[in-house]
């Protein structure tokens, strides 16, 4: 059956897809955007933006050049990571819960 003017994908006899063969049209077929993935990079991106941060406060305190702007550079990244921490903490619980409603 063919959805949207997609080509079949190639499948074996008992209907399974045939793992490694790619149509030359796949490369334009739409990808569904996974969010946990998305916010799990953001998170490790962050992770590291905060600890260049934390590097750069600590160079300017020594050199006393310390600002509040310098401050808030640290303050924003860990806010930041914050909310995609706590996202990525309650993902678990939130999958069960949502798992368990369906039984």
């Amino acid at each position: 059956m063919q959805a949207l003017g997609h080509p079949q994908k190639p499948t074996t006899a008992n209907g399974r897809q045939l793992w490694g063969t790619h149509a030359p049209e796949s490369c334009s077929e739409e990808v569904p955007l996974n969010w946990n993935k998305w916010v799990r990079q953001t998170h490790r991106w962050l992770s590291m933006a905060f600890t260049v941060a934390v590097i750069i406060n600590i160079v300017a305190v020594v050199q006393g050049k310390y600002t509040a702007k310098v401050g808030l550079l640290a303050v924003a990244t860990l806010a930041l990571q914050f909310v995609t921490g706590v996202y990525l903490f309650v993902l678990p619980y939130a999958t069960r819960w949502r798992s368990a409603g369906r039984v």
